[in-house]
């Protein structure tokens, strides 16, 4: 679970210094974070793909595909 907070942080960080709609470059990092942590748990078939919309607030869509749930033993590397 530290590796998936560690990853939130760093993405909340990117997204508050952008202030003009983000990058290419910049989603596609925080694309591959998510992906980092999505793997931890999911065996994933394909890329994870992030879209940001501005408004009031920053709603952040993330779509991705996963052939199967990783075993539950394989969760928790000690990391947490």
């Amino acid at each position: 679970m530290r590796r998936l907070r560690e990853s939130a942080l760093r993405a909340r960080s990117v997204l508050e210094r952008e202030k003009q709609p983000l990058s290419e470059g910049c989603r596609a990092l925080v694309a591959r974070d998510v992906a980092a942590a999505l793997s931890e748990y999911f065996v994933l078939s394909g890329e994870v793909r992030l879209k940001v919309v501005r408004g009031d607030k920053i709603s952040l869509l993330i779509e991705a595909e996963a052939e199967s749930i990783l075993p539950f033993g394989s969760f928790g590397s000690g990391d947490a």
